[in-house]
C-alpha cells in the first residue's frame, strides 16, 4: 500500500517524533489510526444514544451525584464481568 501525505501531515509527524513523544513515524501513524477507530466507535455510540433518547429510552436522575453513582456502579459491574 502506498499513501501520499500532505506536507502539513509530514511536518506534524516529524514534530511529534522530534518532541520525543513518539519513537518513529510509524508509531505516530499507528496512534492516529487507533484514535480514528476510537472516534468512529464513539460516533456509533452517540448515534445509538440519540436514537434511544428519541424513543424515550432513558432514565431521569434527581442529581448529578445520582448519575455519577449509577455510572460508577455500571462501570464496576462491567469490569467484574470481563474475562
Amino acid at each position: 500500500m502506498t499513501v501520499t501525505l500532505t506536507p502539513e501531515i509530514e511536518t506534524l509527524i516529524a514534530e511529534n517524533v522530534g518532541s520525543g513523544l513518539y519513537r518513529s513515524p510509524d508509531e505516530v501513524v499507528r496512534e492516529a489510526f487507533r484514535l480514528f477507530k476510537e472516534n468512529e466507535t464513539l460516533r456509533r455510540e452517540i448515534a445509538i444514544g440519540a436514537e434511544q433518547l428519541k424513543h424515550g429510552q432513558y432514565k431521569d436522575y434527581e442529581s448529578v451525584d445520582e448519575l455519577i453513582e449509577d455510572i460508577r456502579t455500571r462501570g464496576q459491574a462491567r469490569l467484574t464481568a470481563q474475562p
